[in-house]
């Protein structure tokens, strides 16, 4: 018998301590819906017979 997978539910953690566990239902958004946006695959800076090395750079930014 297989068990019942719910997968329109999201964890919110005021809601723990409730009967259901914490999941409430989603909310459909009224936000425009945008592409995904895809960095490009980074370059090594250096490579060597055994590694691969990389500068990342950290920044703030707003999603």
């Amino acid at each position: 018998m297989a068990k019942q997978v719910y997968d329109d539910y999201f964890f919110d953690e005021p809601a723990w301590n409730t009967h259901d566990g914490g999941y409430v239902p989603l909310e459909e958004s009224t936000a425009p819906q945008q592409k995904l946006r895809v960095p490009a695959v980074l370059e090594p800076d250096k490579e060597t017979d055994t590694d691969m090395y990389y500068t990342v750079i950290a920044e703030e930014g707003e999603t």
